[in-house]
């Protein structure tokens, strides 16, 4: 379960956040610091009901200089992998933001239509591995941009030679 957004009371003994499973909306819950009993408040992803939505998952590829890269693939619901799909990519601000495979709002692109009409969305994330994020920040010192590129494009990469992807669309 992906947990986010904490706050806390102010003697720090009880805890409202956000949290989901992969490919459910994320819901508002409370709970004690000690012990912890996550109560979920609200029920927010039943307004999605009656919705196909896209499937997320997180995947992984090695890019150009053997680094592990995550993203999360967006595909349709009736994906096949037999069959080719166009590709988008969305990139996010990165290097130290993370997309997760929940349903969220769509912020900035229209992801949700994008693979309603077929497509495959790769979110690749811009901050490698979590353990090695302030190593990665640093490795956009006077290259920012260039390693950036070669993990994207490792990802695109990745998901042609695995024949998914529509190179002529």
């Amino acid at each position: 379960m992906a947990s986010f957004s904490f706050s806390f009371s102010q003697d720090y003994k009880q805890v409202a956040y956000r949290a989901a499973l992969e490919n459910q909306y994320a819901e508002i819950y409370s709970s004690h610091v000690a012990p912890w009993v996550g109560k979920k408040l609200t029920v927010m992803g039943d307004q999605l009901k009656g919705f196909t939505l896209a499937h997320r998952e997180v995947i992984s590829w090695k890019s150009a200089d053997g680094t592990a890269i995550e993203g999360v693939l967006y595909t349709p619901p009736d994906f096949s992998i037999k069959k080719k799909y166009p590709l988008l990519v969305v990139i996010h601000g990165g290097p130290t933001g993370v997309d997760q495979p929940i349903v969220n709002p769509d912020r900035y692109y229209p992801i949700e239509r994008f693979v309603a009409k077929g497509a495959l969305v790769l979110a690749a994330e811009l901050s490698r591995l979590s353990r090695l994020r302030r190593k990665f920040r640093a490795l956009n010192v006077r290259n920012l941009g260039v390693g950036d590129y070669a993990d994207v494009i490792s990802g695109v990469d990745s998901l042609i030679a695995k024949g998914w992807v529509d190179r002529s669309a």
